[in-house]
């Protein structure tokens, strides 16, 4: 810090060095479907009809014999920890800030920071990878451009008036950047499709193999061949591969905000003296925010019509551009744009090629304020004393992607979307939009220096969104792409001409009636919702904690130390009333599944064959760990 007058200069540098060793590999120790309970007893797994090794362990796949009887994760070593993610990243910034005292009453702030980044290994090359996509798999930190992040910030003394004293506005705007993609980072290097193979027992490796898991009683384990095929696939390079774009930006915020805070006084003295006001607002909008997107997938023309549906939903499919007879071309990673696609480059198993991108822009703001007092003497004894604040906090966040998972996969599985390779600008998945707090404590002082306290807090919270979709998967994406994750389109009525004629209409019915009584669904009659549209139950909590100070033996020798006895009740509401602040929410990704869909007619048609009459209700799940009352008590010693 340099002080000079009335600039106070700060600058510095800061290295922040993270070593990974991560080692996740999905499904390493294999999976054996049985389609009946004869055939577990018998140890005979699920021929599996699919051609494709549909690895879906849904109920209806599974019965069917859909499902393949083994799939299984395997290195060519066999030796599991050969598939970790080892390296080093580094982060190097700078930073330059100048204090400015303008005036008496005026304080303008300003600097620069620069984040750039290193590492000391890059993911391993995989040509294949090269061949079917025109660029290397091999992007990591070092390729990243360095981060620039500019900021002004004011604060102005106001003078009293009307109620208000000692006011201050606040105000900033900058650059901001945060939250380390390591992981994400790390899936590039353990899924370079030379780490490990991922097969089945559909492979054409284990045709004609015995699918019998035991041999004289015993169980045999993960067929031989599955292993063997999968080990095969990552020798030669042809497991799935996780990328990095190699435009890759870091994401940074640009964020506004403006701040009030003052004393008030509506009276010279008494109850209505002595409060304290700050309120602010922050507006940020992301640029570049991390996404992900499956290069293997396009749009495949033969289904729906021309690859859409009628209401310009995509269907995807996965392609190979290296299967006989396809000479497809990507023309842009960051959209997955490919150029030359035909029937031919269909013909493939590949699927769940990730790659880490940047997404389009969205803006989030936030508006809140906080009421406090603070007053001298206790309601009953001089020496204590009185707190209270009030707060509330209005959010209006937005986002792209739910992005909570640490796998490329799940990130991508795990988004209710209109079109997953490109989803639209909706509600924040993690935004609460209203947030109340009260809080009071009490402090009283009965017996010398020795506090009795007691502090009431109360919390009220609207639900967190989610989103309505249809049951299942495998429609408008591969089978590996997740399930029960696409927005659902809801029927206008019976005679909805986006509905096939070949749908149940009674199910069409049904989910008619049903979204025309849920407040979140009905204005979307006739379309697909929007994600994140519905709100999952409000929630209140109220805690308690109780504090009383007791002399300690040091004081019989001239110390003061103080034993404290204490109690603190989370969730009291709950311990009054079994029934009272129970916590729900909706499935952990935020899909609630409305609808069967048996698929797209050749007018693309939305094929509606069910209607999932009880899961509304069921699926409104109690949270635990937050409905269950607690009480803790224990004795603190302090010297």
């Amino acid at each position: 810090m340099l002080d000079a007058g009335r600039h106070q200069l700060k600058f510095g540098a800061e290295l922040n060095r993270a070593s990974l060793n991560n080692l996740y590999v999905f499904n390493a120790t294999g999976t054996l479907v049985f389609s009946n309970v004869d055939d577990l007893r018998n140890g005979i797994i699920s021929a599996g009809t699919d051609p494709n090794g549909n690895t879906s362990t849904l109920p209806g796949n599974v019965i069917s014999g859909v499902t393949a009887g083994a799939f299984a994760s395997y290195t060519p070593t066999g030796d599991v920890t050969t598939a970790a993610a080892a390296f080093k990243r580094d982060i190097w910034s700078i930073f330059l800030q100048d204090e400015f005292a303008a005036s008496d009453v005026l304080t303008l702030t300003g600097g620069v920071r620069v984040d750039w980044y290193d590492t000391n290994k890059h993911p391993g090359l995989n040509p294949n990878f090269v061949e079917r996509y025109g660029f290397p798999n091999t992007t990591s930190f070092s390729n990243l451009d360095p981060v620039v992040m500019p900021r002004l910030a004011a604060t102005y003394d106001l003078n009293d008036f009307s109620v208000f004293s000692r006011a201050q506005l606040r105000a900033g705007v900058g650059v901001f950047s945060g939250g380390d993609p390591l992981v994400w980072f790390g899936n590039a290097y353990q899924n370079n499709g030379a780490a490990y193979g991922q097969t089945t027992s559909v492979d054409p490796a284990c045709a004609g193999e015995d699918l019998s898991v035991l041999d004289g009683g015993q169980f045999t384990g993960i067929p031989q061949c599955v292993l063997d095929s999968a080990a095969a696939q990552g020798a030669d390079g042809l497991g799935d591969t996780q990328s990095i774009d190699p435009d890759l930006k870091m994401p940074t915020v640009i964020r506004a905000n403006l701040g009030f805070a003052a004393d008030i006084d509506f009276a010279p003295s008494g109850l209505f003296s002595g409060w304290h006001l700050n309120a602010d607002y922050i507006y940020s909008r992301y640029r570049n925010p991390l996404s992900v997107v499956d290069l293997s997938q396009t749009v495949r023309e033969s289904r729906g019509l021309n690859g859409y549906t009628i209401d310009g939903r995509p269907i995807y499919a996965a392609i190979d551009p290296t299967a006989p007879g396809c000479d497809a071309v990507l023309v842009d990673a960051a959209s997955v744009e490919w150029s030359g696609v035909t029937s031919a480059c269909f013909s493939t198993r590949r699927d769940d090629e990730i790659m880490l991108t940047n997404a389009g822009a969205y803006s989030s703001q936030i508006a809140s304020f906080i009421l406090s007092r603070h007053s001298e003497g206790g309601l009953f004894t001089s020496g204590g004393s009185v707190d209270f604040s009030l707060g509330y906090a209005y959010t209006d966040s937005h986002d792209r992607r739910n992005m909570y998972n640490s796998t490329a996969t799940s990130n991508y599985d795990y988004v209710a979307a209109f079109d997953r390779q490109n989803p639209d600008v909706s509600r924040g998945f993690y935004g609460s939009r209203h947030n109340i707090s009260v809080s009071t404590s009490f402090k009283e002082v009965f017996f010398d220096d020795l506090a009795t306290r007691l502090n009431v807090s109360f919390v009220a919270s609207s639900g967190r969104p989610y989103s309505l979709t249809f049951t299942g998967g495998g429609v408008f994406n591969d089978s590996s792409s997740g399930n029960d994750n696409a927005l659902l389109y809801i029927p206008s009525g019976i005679d909805d001409p986006n509905i096939a004629p070949t749908s149940d209409a009674e199910a069409v019915a049904a989910l008619y009636d049903f979204t025309q009584g849920l407040g979140c669904a009905k204005k979307y009659a006739g379309s697909t919702i929007a994600r994140n549209t519905c709100e999952n139950d409000w929630y209140f909590d109220v805690d308690l904690s109780f504090s009383q100070e007791l002399p300690g033996p040091g004081r019989f020798f001239g110390r003061d130390d103080k034993f404290k006895l204490y109690a603190m009740f989370d969730n009291f509401l709950n311990f009054v009333d079994k029934d009272w602040n129970i916590s729900r929410r909706r499935q952990f990704a935020g899909f609630q599944d409305m609808a069967n869909l048996g698929g797209i007619d050749s007018e693309g048609r939305y094929i509606i064959t069910g209607f999932n009459a009880t899961g509304f209700e069921g699926d409104n799940e109690i949270k635990t760990t937050a409905s269950v009352w607690r009480l803790k008590v224990g004795i603190s010693y302090d010297f």
